[in-house]
């Protein structure tokens, strides 16, 4: 049975987004981190309130909802990240 043939909903055009959006947010949220690390003395223009308690449980959250849809929902995830990552020769060509 193809994977398109199932009970879809048009909940999923909502939730395929917002899946692959949580998985950016989780990697910024770790670059965050990261490069608090590596440049402490840079100016902080924003301080995050309980650093780094807020960027820790927000990637574990975004992580979580990327996994989810990816189990629950395989073929849309996929071809969520082939869409995206087709964009790329578009970008590399502007």
């Amino acid at each position: 049975m193809a994977p398109f043939v199932t009970n879809m909903s048009i909940d999923v055009f909502a939730d395929i987004p917002v899946a692959i959006i949580w998985g950016f947010y989780s990697v910024l949220f770790m670059g965050l981190i990261i490069l608090r690390k590596r440049e402490p003395n840079l100016t902080r223009p924003y301080l995050v309130p309980l650093y780094p308690i807020i960027p820790i449980l927000a990637t574990i959250g975004g992580v979580g909802i990327t996994v989810s849809a990816v189990i629950n929902r395989p073929y849309y995830m996929l071809y969520s990240v082939i869409i995206i990552l087709a964009g790329i020769p578009l970008y590399k060509k502007k």
